[in-house]
């Protein structure tokens, strides 16, 4: 072997060298190629998804404000049942209960006449 024979092995393994990074470089071009067509593929996929996400929030956000607008209007109809429901217990409690309840008190004012009355005539009785 001579020096020359190394000097054509190593022009040899030079070029080898440089064919196989020219090869490397094209697989890796074609890798970066598909790895974006892949990336673009991925965020498509990933817009279709989230717009129906973003229809369907936006539908819930509708019937949210609409919740809170019924909400609103029903506070208002509570405070009035609450003024109604006051008069009307007002009416039942003068219409129905208050003549109970006097009776009750002109009973029980009785039956402490009766019982003062009956203490005094048993005072009397004794003189």
């Amino acid at each position: 072997m001579t020096s020359q024979d190394n000097t054509f092995e190593m022009s040899r393994m030079e070029l080898l060298l440089r064919e196989h990074f020219a090869r490397i470089d094209k697989q890796f071009a074609e890798m970066k190629a598909d790895n974006a067509e892949f990336k673009i593929a991925i965020v498509n996929e990933m817009n279709k998804h989230f717009e129906g996400v973003n229809s369907r929030f936006d539908g819930l956000q509708t019937q949210i404000n609409a919740m809170q607008n019924d909400i609103t209007g029903l506070k208002h109809d509570v405070n009035n049942l609450f003024h109604w429901n006051y008069c009307i217990l007002a009416i039942i409690i003068g219409v129905f209960v208050l003549p109970n309840v006097a009776d009750f008190i002109r009973s029980l004012f009785g039956l402490f006449r009766d019982g003062i009355a009956g203490i005094l005539a048993l005072f009397k009785r004794e003189k």
